[in-house]
């Protein structure tokens, strides 16, 4: 069964290093009191729990009702490192009033210390992810036919372009309630105009999954890295921090 809804279309391949074992290791995970797909409540201003025991969110911002997180993590295998790996967080339950703020994420270790997510080829660490939940708008083209509101979430600062972290967005819009134009053989006939007309935000649910992606490291103090090293040690990770901030462009 779905954890939640996901929008129809060619999803995007998700690029993980060789020696990546995202299957059959639940269980060993697990007897280390790590969060395989279990729901991580983000719940107002305050701290909450994780369900396992794995950890606390800390969340500041725009949702007073919760915010669901399902981290993915995995068991790592190369000549260099054998390793529990922070691969991606799916964020569900994010309420329209977010809608218009960025959103940042971090990961902290039991004392409070940033764990860096993904790591460039020069070595610089990539420690906190920053991304805009976008407002739907009447712009032409910004909605396809069924709904799918591909920039809901983008993602923000110097590494938009590197794919050192990726965001998607996960579910789709709602209809209005307004039937799309057709033509006279009954076909949808729809060019992409005033798209609030025929869809809308969900109120309570909007999804994005943030995937971290780390390049292997080619210079600087940390040469020899591996793709692998870069990924954030899911052992170590006790907390994510979340924070809305008003939306700035760079």
């Amino acid at each position: 069964m779905s954890l939640f809804e996901i929008e129809e279309v060619k999803p995007k391949k998700r690029k993980f290093p060789k020696g990546l074992l995202l299957a059959g290791v639940i269980s060993a995970i697990a007897s280390l009191g790590l969060a395989v797909g279990a729901f991580i409540n983000l719940k107002g201003d305050n701290t909450s729990t994780v369900e396992f025991g794995t950890g606390v969110i800390v969340f500041t911002g725009c949702d007073s009702d919760g915010i669901s997180a399902v981290p993915l993590q995995s068991f790592a295998n190369s000549t260099i490192h054998n390793k529990f790996t922070y691969n991606e967080v799916t964020l569900t339950g994010i309420s329209q009033e977010c809608a218009g703020a960025d959103l940042t994420i971090s990961i902290r270790d039991d004392s409070g210390a940033v764990l860096p997510v993904s790591v460039a080829a020069d070595g610089r660490l990539i420690t906190s992810v920053r991304f805009w939940f976008r407002e739907l708008t009447n712009a032409s083209g910004s909605v396809s036919r069924n709904g799918y509101f591909a920039d809901m979430f983008t993602l923000l600062g110097p590494d938009t372009a590197t794919g050192l972290v990726t965001v998607s967005t996960v579910n789709n819009l709602l209809p209005t309630g307004v039937a799309l134009p057709t033509d006279e053989n009954g076909d949808v006939n729809w060019n992409g105009d005033n798209p609030m007309t025929y869809w809308k935000m969900n109120p309570d649910d909007n999804a994005v999954t943030i995937v971290f992606n780390p390049s292997p490291v080619t210079s600087g103090p940390l040469s020899g890295q591996d793709q692998i090293g870069g990924f954030a040690d899911a052992r170590k990770g006790y907390s994510v921090i979340m924070e809305s901030i008003p939306h700035r462009d760079s």
